[in-house]
């Protein structure tokens, strides 16, 4: 019930947080995380709740989300993600909440990757490549844990046990090439993993093209030409692929990166987000 309540309902939110007679409507959800931990019903639903309390209202999340971390949140969404890695419920909201909580806060990125959050973010993606809204959820974490954030960018690229993070997200674009928001999301990933982080860029960006990346971004922005958001991800990761690298430039030019950077513009002209990134 309370997830749905609060689902992009600011007051029903405040009215978790601020329950009154009670030790706080977070500290409750959290205690019902925690009894009952192998419950894949109790930890979904209340990952669920996590996620949409911790999404972008505005005045809430000045007590809401530091809440949810200080009495302990992280740790029970990573346990939720360890217990129940085949549920792609679990997941998804699990990955959704995480995405929610490290949005703009450095020290939230920080503490989901040194407590393991990325390679759980990357082994849930694995377990379930049919499922797109686990794969857009975990890629939506990912972007957020690893803009202006090295070591989470390099915990990416560098996952052990995996084939890598990279070719992680590349093959949930191909897996799911139908999907924006996967689309928009993967391309965000790329977008963050190739600005400049001077020691991954030595491996990352190499590793983004190598595994077919361009080409990827480039038919994204083929099918979801209508999609501004895919749009201006998939312009800000060509930007930061072909910042001082001539092999890039030449690669996006002649398979036509061009032309859809030029069609991305006078699509979306009034949207000032695209038309910076394009240019």
């Amino acid at each position: 019930a309370l997830q749905n309540l609060c689902a992009n309902h600011e007051a029903n939110a405040r009215r978790i947080v601020e329950a009154a007679g009670l030790t706080g409507g977070v500290d409750v959800i959290l205690s019902a995380m925690l009894a009952h931990e192998t419950s894949a019903g109790v930890q979904g639903n209340a990952c669920a709740v996590i996620r949409n309390l911790s999404a972008n209202h505005a005045e809430n999340n000045k007590t809401c989300n530091p809440r949810i971390v200080e009495a302990g949140g992280v740790d029970l969404l990573l346990a939720a993600m360890n217990t129940h890695k085949t549920n792609a419920y679990v997941q998804e909201e699990a990955c959704g909440a995480l995405r929610n909580l490290s949005a703009n806060h450095a020290e939230n990125k920080t503490r989901i990757g040194e407590k393991g959050g990325v390679a759980l973010v990357l082994s849930a993606m694995c377990a379930h490549v049919t499922r797109a809204g686990v794969q857009e959820q975990a890629c939506g974490a990912l972007q957020n844990l690893c803009a202006n954030h090295e070591a989470n960018a390099r915990r990416i690229v560098e996952a052990a046990g995996l084939t890598g993070g990279v070719d992680v997200i590349l093959s949930a674009m191909l897996a799911h090439e139908t999907s924006a928001g996967v689309q928009g999301n993967a391309c965000a990933v790329i977008r963050n993993l190739s600005a400049n982080h001077a020691e991954n860029n030595k491996t990352c960006n190499p590793r983004i093209v190598e595994a077919g990346g361009v080409d990827l971004l480039l038919a994204a922005m083929n099918t979801h030409k209508t999609n501004a958001y895919v749009q201006e991800e998939a312009c800000g990761a060509l930007r930061n692929l072909s910042a001082n690298h001539a092999e890039n430039k030449t690669r996006i030019g002649e398979k036509g990166g061009v032309a859809l950077v030029l069609s991305a513009m006078c699509a979306h002209v009034t949207r000032a987000g695209v038309q910076e990134q394009a240019c």
